[in-house]
C-alpha cells in the first residue's frame, strides 16, 4: 500500500495503517518534520519532532568497471527510493579531505578512517536510524557507516 499523499502549503503526507495506527508526517517552512501518530483506540495525536541523524559513509571499495559502477548506483538508488520520506538529504560521495588539529597542524591524508560520503535521514530513534543503516549498499562494500543524531539548537 503507498502513501497518501497531499499537498497542503506547509506540507503533509499520511501513511498507512500500522498496529499503532496511521502514521502522519508534516513539513513546516523551514523544512522542520514533526510526525504524529494517531491512535486507532483513542483517536487522539502526539506529535513530536523527528530526529534527524547523520548518515558518515567510510571506507568502501571503488567499482572496477563501468557495469559495477552501474550495479552499485543502482543499489544506492533503490535504497533510497525504500527509504521514501526519511531522507532528508542523499548526500555525496566526498574526495580527498584535510584535518585542521587544535594546534594548527595539518593533515591530507583523511586520518585512519576517511569519510567518504554522507547523508541525513529521519528517525524517531538511533536504534531505528541503525536498523536502516544495515540496509546500507556501501556495507557490501566493506565499508561502514558511523551514525549520530543531528542535535538541534
Amino acid at each position: 500500500m503507498g502513501c497518501l499523499v497531499f499537498s497542503y502549503p506547509l506540507g503533509l503526507i499520511l501513511h498507512p495503517a500500522n498496529r499503532n495506527g496511521i502514521f502522519r508526517q508534516r513539513v513546516d517552512y523551514r523544512g522542520q518534520i514533526t510526525y504524529s501518530v494517531l491512535s486507532k483506540q483513542q483517536n487522539v495525536s502526539e506529535d513530536k519532532t523527528m530526529p534527524k541523524f547523520v548518515f558518515a559513509y567510510h571506507g568502501g571499495k571503488m567499482p572496477q568497471t563501468e557495469e559495477e559502477g552501474a550495479q552499485v548506483m543502482a543499489e544506492w538508488m533503490a535504497w533510497f527510493e525504500g527509504l521514501g520520506t526519511a531522507v532528508v538529504d542523499g548526500g555525496n560521495p566526498v574526495g580527498p579531505s584535510s584535518t585542521v588539529q587544535s594546534d594548527g597542524s595539518i593533515t591530507c591524508d583523511g586520518g585512519p578512517n576517511p569519510l567518504s560520503g554522507y547523508s541525513l535521514i529521519n528517525a524517531d530513534s538511533i536504534e531505528r536510524a541503525t536498523e536502516i543503516a544495515q540496509g546500507c549498499p556501501i556495507l557490501k562494500a566493506e565499508g561502514s557507516v558511523e551514525i549520530a543524531e543531528a542535535v538541534e539548537m
